[in-house]
């Protein structure tokens, strides 16, 4: 196929795909930063930090009891008999219940060693552990793993709306840091009954199998370790600057790094839409596996480059009008923060292109090698310049990340430069025509190359 005929091509099932999961996630999202915005204009900085704190601690917690807990789950969906979804169903809550229960005990004790033991700081926490608890018993994993990614989506929307609507009507008449997590709990208990209703027999209520639940860890804490140690990486800046820093500063950070991360849902499920059809050529062709691998690295690093020069560009605005006055050193921070997102997004295609090779156990090595050097470099920072500016280390961390991983994509075989002319693999449509050219059968007739 000429380059003229490769380019003519419609990713017209990629596009749909990417509507379906996106749209409702980045609604969920905005409304996520929306309550952020909220609570800090009407609660000050101060218990936006108190908020922030218990935040991180379950945002870590939430990574073990989520993340391989659903993956199994939607894997055991896709291989399994219809008459087994309840089942599944049944125990992945199970699991989930009892990864739950171990990591209260935990959080607890994560809080006592940052010096947190107050009355106050303790309920925060407990009412962020329940809400953590409802949010992920949530069963939008389960529309996901059988295909119905258009109710998932709307299911999140729906959270996302009731959430800040509730956060609303609480802070009318009551104005303290626990209206977050309550607004986020009861919006999580709502999306939980319209989902059962959406799923009709496959969420009917049943006894879990212990052995069944045992089998369904085996995967998934595994999985989900690795999730947390990821999300480690991110919280460490905050939980470091809590051991070091006033509240005033924790809460600076709290709410630019949650920000920041508002931008990782879309990369996830950019990643997520691409991720079968680029396991599929990794394995039938991994020569054009490697090609497609540096094309989706190379647009993925500049589109988050181009998003990143328009928030440093905009964050006078941007950042006190979403935060309110209670925040005037945020804007100037925000702006030297936000470019972390550009050696994220590299690093993240290329994860994504190792779990598709089946790299698990490089994987783990790099994001474990990564959290470590966070909370060195983060205490460290903090402990030498404690004010928010301390977080800049960061920068460091997540271009160590990148090379990282870079250099183990590049031994194990995963990315490599393509033979094309560089108007082909710079082409911002090169990537759709390659996943839409894959998965209508064609890959192996179809080339990169100009015709001659």
């Amino acid at each position: 196929m000429t380059v003229r005929g490769f380019l003519a091509a419609r990713p017209d099932t990629l596009l749909a795909h990417l509507i379906a999961t996106g749209v409702g996630e980045f609604v969920y999202r905005i409304t996520q930063l929306l309550t952020v915005a909220l609570a800090g204009w009407v609660l000050g900085a101060a218990d936006l930090g108190v908020i922030g704190i218990a935040w991180s601690l379950t945002a870590i917690a939430a990574g073990i009891v989520q993340a391989g807990s659903e993956h199994a789950g939607t894997h055991r969906l896709a291989v399994s008999p219809p008459d087994q979804g309840a089942r599944i169903l049944t125990d992945v809550s199970a699991l989930k219940l009892g990864l739950i229960l171990a990591a209260v005990p935990v959080l607890f004790g994560v809080q006592t060693v940052l010096g947190y033991v107050d009355a106050g700081s303790r309920l925060q926490l407990a009412a962020q552990v329940c809400s953590m608890a409802l949010v992920s018993l949530g069963y939008g994993w389960a529309l996901n793993g059988l295909g119905r990614f258009y109710e998932q989506g709307l299911i999140r929307l729906f959270q996302g709306l009731a959430t800040l609507v509730l956060l609303v009507l609480l802070l009318l008449v009551f104005r303290s840091p626990l209206a977050v997590p309550v607004a986020e709990g009861a919006a999580a208990m709502l999306a939980i009954v319209v989902a059962r209703r959406r799923l009709g027999p496959f969420a009917r209520l049943s006894l879990p199998s212990l052995t069944a639940v045992r089998e369904l860890a085996r995967p998934a804490i595994p999985l989900g370790f690795a999730a947390t140690v990821g999300t480690v990486i991110w919280q460490a800046p905050i939980l470091s600057a809590a051991r070091w820093t006033p509240i005033e500063e924790v809460s600076h950070l709290s709410v630019l790094f949650r920000l920041m991360l508002g931008l990782h849902p879309f990369l996830n499920v950019a990643l997520q839409t691409i991720y079968p059809s680029l396991a599929r050529t990794m394995a039938s062709d991994p020569h054009r596996g490697r090609e497609m691998v540096f094309v989706l690295t190379l647009h993925a690093s500049v589109a988050m480059t181009a998003v990143v020069v328009v928030l440093a560009g905009m964050s006078e605005i941007l950042v006190p009008t979403i935060l309110g006055p209670h925040f005037p050193q945020a804007a100037p921070l925000f702006r030297l923060l936000v470019p972390v997102m550009v050696p994220f997004t590299i690093a993240a295609a290329l994860t994504s292109a190792l779990v598709a090779r089946g790299q698990a156990r490089t994987i783990v090595c790099v994001t474990t090698a990564t959290a470590a050097m966070a909370a060195v470099a983060s205490n460290g920072a903090f402990w030498l310049w404690p004010t928010a500016t301390g977080a800049l280390v960061f920068h460091g961390v997540l271009w160590g990340q990148a090379a990282m991983t870079g250099i183990a994509a590049w031994r194990c075989g995963v990315i490599g430069r393509p033979a094309a002319a560089w108007n082909v693999w710079l082409n911002p449509l090169t990537l759709g025509r390659m996943v839409h050219l894959e998965r209508a059968g064609t890959m192996s007739g179809a080339s990169l190359h100009p015709a001659k």
